[in-house]
């Protein structure tokens, strides 16, 4: 062995040439460069030819993985027990740290776009609150009615809103909300719900508030409309009836009336006198004869 390793080096058949830094397998002398590819098939007896294919292997591991990321080939993962849908699997990745690992996914939208979400906020009734997404909102609106009967509202922050009718809305005021582990300003507007066919008893606020006023007739939508009547005004609101005619529900914020003076007097009077009583009393056939006189007939068909 020591004179074989001393010899100068010389090539191999189609292969490298052998270099004086020799490594022995057995009786066999193979050159440094070759090990890696003859330790499959040889008796490997060096930790260096085991540390070079164990590497050899973990870079082969690490294109195929590279090979099928860049493919979108579906996987599945499970975090916390839920498993994550193939088509989310695309945009996924798992950022390795130290302690923990964090997945950050891309979520795409496929099909209908839901504008409504749900959220659990503490302050509403049942502890949950559907909200609408309108991406050109200036502020967050709540109603009134969805807060929880203990939630205080800073009454001293109002907002004059103006939608797409003429006369602007002031809000009641504003709360503080913890959506999802998040505060947000909202600012809360009143509402109210009329049935279907039905004549409801509302509130309205006036703007020129007085004891005693008449507000006239406000068409709210095409068949509802309130007004026509002669209110009092408590603390700068109104009762009155709100009459809807139609056969769906409507649903409207709590609107600013101005109300109008009147006065009590008699305006082209007519004065009736009784001149003459009949002590004879009228049977119904009487009344019904009457009746028939009077309703013209002349156009309907005899049957």
């Amino acid at each position: 062995m020591a004179a074989t390793a001393s010899r100068q080096p010389k090539r191999w058949i189609n292969g490298p040439a052998v270099s004086t830094k020799t490594m022995a397998t057995g009786s066999t002398i193979i050159p440094k460069s070759m090990a890696t590819t003859i330790v499959a098939t040889k008796k490997v007896t060096t930790s260096e030819s085991v540390a070079a294919t164990t590497a050899t292997r973990t870079v082969s591991t690490e294109s195929r993985l590279t090979r099928n990321s860049v493919q979108h080939r579906p996987f599945k993962l499970e975090k916390a027990g839920a498993a994550i849908s193939p088509a989310e699997t695309a945009d996924t990745k798992i950022l390795e740290n130290s302690e923990r690992k964090v997945r950050e996914k891309n979520i795409k939208l496929y099909g209908k776009i839901h504008t409504k979400i749900k959220f659990h906020a503490e302050k509403v009734n049942g502890g949950r609150a559907t909200f609408l997404i309108d991406t050109g909102a200036e502020i967050n609106l709540v109603k009134d009615s969805t807060l929880g009967a203990n939630v205080k509202i800073n009454r001293s922050k109002r907002t004059r809103l103006q939608g797409i009718t003429s006369e602007a809305v002031i809000s009641l005021g504003q709360v503080q909300l913890e959506i999802e582990g998040r505060t947000t300003t909202f600012d809360v507007e009143e509402i109210i719900i009329i049935p279907k066919r039905c004549v409801h008893l509302v509130h309205v606020k006036v703007i020129n508030a007085e004891k005693e006023r008449y507000i006239p007739r406000c068409y709210i939508a095409p068949g509802v409309y309130l007004g026509d009547e002669v209110v009092a005004v408590n603390n700068g609101k109104a009762c009155m009836y709100a009459y809807n005619t139609t056969d769906e529900e409507h649903i409207f914020t709590v609107p600013y009336l101005e109300i109008e003076k009147f006065e009590e007097k008699l305006n082209e009077a007519t004065i009736y006198s009784v001149c003459e009583v009949s002590a004879e009393r009228e049977t119904r056939q009487k009344r019904a004869d009457k009746i028939l006189e009077i309703i013209p007939t002349e156009h309907l068909e005899e049957e």
